[in-house]
């Protein structure tokens, strides 16, 4: 057998670690490698599902101000969703602000756009809302303190592909592959 067919044979260990002499079969290592790659995703996904989900609990001590809408639109070519410019007062200051609401939306483009207009539709120019205000930079501003659905969504996953990986790797580690040889 040459060294090309020695390299590229399924059935083959490869020496990744000869120091320490663990031998890896080549679709083993590919499969482990993948799942790594998901663990790695889902820990992302956890932390960052993680921090929108502190962000939202601080947000809940903002203060709470009276504002008014300045306009609300929709935007977007092919991601729509509602824009809303708002300005408020705090500490004799005037501040502008805007949020684009992006609520869950499913389905295509159309679905999408209706979302974006019924969001749109709930605020019309010169309207009173409450608007909740970061106290340690009055820059910081939001219609909606609570949290939203991408932080559940984020953190679901990130849990979904770290249990998922961790039971792929440790089930591909404990048992052998059982390939047919070809002849």
């Amino acid at each position: 057998m040459t060294l090309n067919n020695q390299l590229y044979d399924r059935h083959q260990s490869l020496h990744i670690f000869p120091m320490i002499g663990l031998r890896i079969p080549p679709l083993r290592l590919a499969l482990l490698m993948g799942l790594f790659i998901l663990l790695f995703m889902g820990v992302f996904a956890l932390l960052t599902g993680y921090t929108l989900l502190e962000d939202a609990a601080a947000r809940k001590k903002w203060t709470q101000l009276t504002g008014s809408i300045v306009r609300s639109e929709v935007i977007g070519k092919r991601a729509y969703r509602a824009n809303i410019v708002y300005t408020y007062v705090m500490r004799e200051t005037v501040y502008f602000d805007s949020t684009s609401l992006e609520p869950a939306s499913f389905g295509g483009r159309n679905a999408r756009r209706q979302k974006a207009e019924y969001e749109s539709s709930l605020y019309h120019s010169g309207d009173t809302v409450a608007v909740y205000v970061d106290p340690a930079d009055p820059s910081r501003s939001t219609l909606h303190r609570g949290v939203t659905w991408d932080a559940y969504a984020r953190t679901g996953t990130g849990i979904m592909f770290i249990l998922g990986s961790l039971i792929a790797i440790g089930w591909l580690l404990k048992h052998p592959m059982k390939l047919a040889r070809q002849n």
